[in-house]
């Protein structure tokens, strides 16, 4: 059973990762690469540079490569959760380390990203909800 430091950790990677996708949707690059390879995929695109990036042993590196991996030169990220992880940091890349595939899912999710099954989320984005399935 996760601790509080650990549940606090992983919510802050979620909110940290999630502001990139929208980030990453809004200027574009994530946008390109839906469009040439599908949104399903988009995700698993994410996913890698995560993967990659996860290792890096600073929590400022990993986002930074995060960021770089999606074409991002100035994201707009929530800078009390980029605090909380850098004042945490040995755990809080333990928490990525271990569970970065749960993490990039719930980031997907809370960015509008992708939605529960037979669900549909009202999202302010156009060009992101027209990739999800809003015509559902």
């Amino acid at each position: 059973m996760p601790s509080e430091l650990e549940k606090q950790l992983w919510e802050a990677w979620v909110k940290i990762l999630s502001k990139c996708i929208q980030d990453a949707n809004r200027k574009g690059s994530l946008r390109k690469v839906i469009r040439s390879r599908g949104y399903q995929e988009a995700l698993d695109w994410i996913g890698h540079r995560v993967m990659f990036a996860k290792n890096k042993p600073t929590v400022s590196m990993v986002i930074q490569e995060i960021t770089h991996g999606l074409s991002l030169q100035a994201p707009n990220l929530p800078l009390d959760a980029l605090d909380f992880l850098k004042e945490h940091e040995k755990e809080a890349l333990r928490v990525l380390r271990r569970n970065y595939l749960d993490i990039i899912l719930h980031a997907g999710y809370d960015a509008g990203f992708i939605r529960e099954k037979g669900k549909k989320k009202a999202s302010s984005d156009k060009s992101l909800s027209e990739f999800v399935g809003g015509d559902e």
